[in-house]
């Protein structure tokens, strides 16, 4: 078979390639015929004498690059920002008492924003002619999993020689990852296809809707933020009314327009709103990005802090020693991360997703039953690591199918929606954490073991340990759930109704690049 770009250029040709006209992405499987209508006697045989799928995905691709036409552009410049943003967290003056670390760290997100929102779409498109995309996001869980075990170690020993060696330890690596992508990673650009221009895009922008949104999100984090930390005249209830109010306006405004004005029967591809509601109505999308994403997350987070709390706490560790206590749950997630992956691409998806929830499920039960101040390290190094292999079974499957069963045009909205619903399970998690496990300790000791750790005071240690449990229940159930809705998820993928008419001089020609 020809390289993918050989491959593909066969079809690229300025005619519309895709037959669905049904925007929600009604859904056909993979192998299914090409194009539609009756064949002559000689296409017949011709396509007949190909290899459909491979045919169908190197026409598919065609859609796929003039939809990501920018994708590994903006992936670039994330890496780039990140970087800058972390340069000026480490150059940040305490004179300024942390409000210039804050905008510092917004531009930071931005970056990481960027990066995350378009990697998974990168990587579906780049892979997606091979049928290796589950290996691909298999290789991405390994570096997510590696940041797990390395991120609290290497935190916890550079905060010993100043904080802002946090963020200059990205320097390097952000560095070169920004001159890696700049020279390899590039969108592929067919000379016959009409780009819409950036000054063209500009006035068709969704300001409304990323405003209200935007809004929305910053509203609820400072809400949050000032219920759980109390400062001053903010956290006093009539500011978080107020600020729950127009939260919730911001809301309205927000599903209103995205739901009404430039959606629903409105919805017009060159106007498209800031989020894609048919994208919800994607079974597949709902459960591994909105289910995964979200409720997942949560679990996920739920165990870190959880644990973090628990050595730095009943186990009078300093945050070094937590960190790497906490190593074989992300070492268990990069352990089975590619190997699932790869058989995802080989045995389906299914099967190894409600696999990896089932073994989760089943270690995060047997905590909250076993573990004790006094338990051996090695048994909850044991469960931690068996929990990580689950959701190492589950995260590579789950992220590489919910970028194959969406139409390709929708794949950067689904892999920015994934990380936004992980970064408010994140935000869920610190507040189910901090008002389950600690609710019973006061603020400078709550203050002292979180940052400081090295031990609570007995006193403290039922209440602790009691909604320690607690959580260990709520992250059990929530990871059930995803379980049994696992079950729910094709075995293999099914594309969107985007499979183009190939007349037959094209299909000729992809024989002839064959």
């Amino acid at each position: 078979m020809a390289d993918k770009q050989e491959c593909v250029e066969h079809l690229d040709d300025p005619s519309p390639r895709t037959t669905g006209s049904d925007h929600s992405g009604s859904a056909t499987d993979i192998g299914g015929p090409i194009g539609g209508g009756e064949l002559s006697p000689s296409k017949l045989e011709r396509t007949t004498s190909m290899d459909h799928q491979n045919t169908a995905q190197a026409s598919l691709d065609v859609e796929m690059a003039k939809a990501h036409i920018s994708t590994c552009r903006m992936f670039n410049i994330g890496f780039f920002v990140f970087t800058l943003g972390s340069l000026l967290c480490g150059l940040a003056q305490k004179k300024y008492n942390g409000y210039d670390l804050l905008g510092y760290r917004v531009v930071q997100g931005l970056g990481g924003a960027l990066l995350f929102s378009n990697c998974f779409a990168i990587v579906a498109d780049k892979f997606y002619p091979y049928n290796q995309v589950g290996l691909a996001s298999g290789i991405i869980n390994i570096a997510f999993a590696a940041g797990t075990i390395l991120g609290p170690v290497i935190g916890g020993a550079t905060v010993k020689a100043s904080w802002k060696w946090v963020f200059f330890f990205n320097l390097p690596f952000g560095a070169l990852g920004t001159l890696a992508g700049f020279l390899f990673c590039h969108d592929t650009v067919f000379s016959h296809v009409e780009y819409a221009s950036f000054r063209k895009l500009v006035p068709t922008f969704d300001y409304i809707g990323f405003i209200s949104l935007t809004g929305t999100l910053v509203l609820l984090f400072v809400v949050v933020v000032s219920a759980l930390f109390p400062n001053g005249k903010v956290s006093e209830n009539s500011s978080l009314i107020g600020m729950g109010v127009a939260m919730g306006v911001l809301f309205i405004i927000f599903i209103i327009q995205q739901a009404f004005v430039r959606g629903g029967k409105r919805y017009n591809p060159a106007k498209a709103p800031f989020i894609d509601f048919n994208l919800f109505k994607n079974w597949v999308f709902n459960n591994t990005v909105v289910l995964g994403g979200l409720a997942g997350g949560v679990a996920r987070t739920n165990l870190t802090f959880s644990y973090i709390f628990f050595f730095q706490g009943p186990y009078s560790k300093d945050p070094l020693m937590a960190g790497i206590l906490l190593i074989p749950f992300g070492l268990g997630i990069m352990i089975a991360g590619m190997p699932a992956g790869r058989l995802a691409d080989v045995i389906g998806f299914r099967y190894l997703c409600t696999a990896g929830l089932a073994l989760a499920s089943l270690a995060t039960l047997i905590m909250p039953l076993v573990i004790k101040p006094e338990t051996n390290t090695w048994v909850i190094s044991a469960l931690l690591l068996v929990s990580g292999l689950g959701w190492g079974l589950y995260q590579s499957p789950s992220a590489s199918i919910s970028m194959l069963c969406i139409l390709p045009q929708q794949r950067s909205a689904s892999s920015s929606l994934r990380i936004m619903f992980t970064m408010l399970s994140q935000m869920i998690a610190i507040v189910i954490c901090f008002k389950i496990i600690i609710s019973g300790m006061p603020p400078e000791a709550v203050q002292e073991l979180f940052i400081y750790g090295g031990g609570i005071d007995a006193m403290y240690l039922p209440s602790f340990m009691h909604g320690w449990k607690i959580v260990c229940w709520i992250t059990f159930v929530i990871t059930l759930v995803c379980c049994v809705c696992s079950w729910g998820l094709p075995i293999r993928p099914v594309l969107a109704n985007t499979e183009p008419n190939l007349d037959a001089a094209s299909v000729a020609d992809i024989e002839e690049a064959k």
